[in-house]
């Protein structure tokens, strides 16, 4: 069970109240991947 876990990160979201959670996943997916650039900039 453990190695399930070992590559999460928690993640805080903002929703908006006229948001469907399918629009919500779609924009988290879009940030996420608009960062992804940046994952290693720290270990650098």
């Amino acid at each position: 069970m453990i190695g399930l876990f070992i590559n999460t990160i928690p993640v805080r979201i903002k929703t908006q109240q006229d948001e469907t959670f399918q629009e919500l996943l779609r924009r988290c997916q879009k940030e996420m991947l608009e960062a992804e650039p940046f994952t290693l900039s720290a270990s650098i």
